[in-house]
């Protein structure tokens, strides 16, 4: 769907703004939270109980601190950081052999 945003007097294609926004995010580290919130935006959320269940799957690329630091170790209470990217290769990849079993019975 391509329709015009419109702000200070510009229109804007709406899939023009979608590719600058996945442009900006990639390789940006961030939380589960706010790609979730950059998949809405992109028009590509899936489910909250599914984005939860493939997050768990997802490497963090890093931790953010209490203090503020980002680094590679892992300590209790920081918060786990993620690529979009990595996020929505883990959404697009085929079901597991477990799932196909699963699906061809309930068939």
């Amino acid at each position: 769907m391509s329709r015009p945003a419109r702000g200070a007097g510009t229109a804007y294609d709406v899939n023009e703004l979608r590719e600058d926004m996945r442009a900006r995010a990639r390789d940006q580290p961030m939380t589960g939270a706010d790609v979730l919130r950059m998949m809405k935006l992109a028009g590509e959320a899936p489910a909250s109980a599914t984005f939860c269940k493939v997050l768990g799957r997802v490497a963090p690329r890093s931790y953010l601190h209490a203090d503020g630091q980002r680094n590679q170790t892992w300590t209790p209470g920081c918060k786990k950081l993620y690529a979009y990217d990595d996020v929505v290769a883990k959404m697009k990849e085929k079901p597991t052999h477990r799932r196909r079993e699963r699906t061809a019975r309930a068939g």
